[in-house]
């Protein structure tokens, strides 16, 4: 009598209308349970994220109304470039140029207008996060900001912000500003506050360096 072809266990769960019309062999149900397999793991991932994200979610909520583990951080870093806020402005927009120029950010792609996202490489020591930011704030030539916009914002969000302010003397005061604000701010601020603290001036420096030698 000839011998079934073995399957596994993940195979016989998801046997069903999925198996009809194949044809028994051993490779067949290998290829099946692989199937079958890959089917699992991306089913539990997808309900395992929903789940966290409606726990965020509603700790977040939590932290809005009652103030109920809410923590908030800031910081910042200010520079006078000797360049017209204009120029410096078109280097700040000009995010397919960032790979020239910004060690911090050496990749920036999206769109730059109010309600645009914007998706950046932060380079946090030896350390890349892959951040997608939404602009809130966008005045020509005077202010840009965006907040991130992954889905542990509700626990921890940043919006960063800079400020572009013309001196007396032509120049550019240049402020970069963040924010981190969420039950777990004070988390981010244990793990990253240097590493964010020494991004603003690494970044501020990197543009300075760049816009100034566009004016020469």
């Amino acid at each position: 009598m000839a011998t079934r072809p073995r399957r596994n266990l993940l195979g016989l769960i998801y046997a069903g209308k999925e198996s009809k019309g194949l044809q028994r062999s051993s490779g067949i149900w290998d290829f099946c349970g692989i199937r079958t397999r890959q089917q699992i793991f991306n089913r539990e991932l997808e309900r395992m994220t929903n789940l966290v994200r409606r726990k965020a979610g509603m700790l977040g909520l939590l932290c809005l109304l009652w103030g109920a583990g809410c923590s908030a951080w800031e910081a910042e870093h200010t520079i006078v470039i000797a360049a017209p806020p204009e120029k410096v402005w078109s280097v700040l927009v000009d995010l397919p140029g960032y790979s020239s120029w910004n060690t911090y950010s050496p990749r920036a792609d999206g769109n730059i207008h109010k309600g645009g996202v914007v998706t950046i490489d932060a380079q946090l020591g030896e350390e890349v996060q892959v951040v997608d930011n939404r602009v809130t704030r966008f005045v020509p030539g005077e202010v840009l900001c965006w907040h991130s916009m992954n889905w542990y914002e509700s626990l921890a969000r940043g919006t960063r912000c800079r400020f572009l302010e013309q001196t007396d003397a032509g120049t550019t005061r240049f402020r970069h500003h963040e924010i981190m604000e969420g039950p777990l701010a004070w988390l981010i601020e244990e793990i990253y506050r240097p590493r964010i603290e020494a991004g603003l001036a690494q970044m501020n420096g990197d543009l300075k360096r760049e816009a100034e030698s566009r004016v020469q």
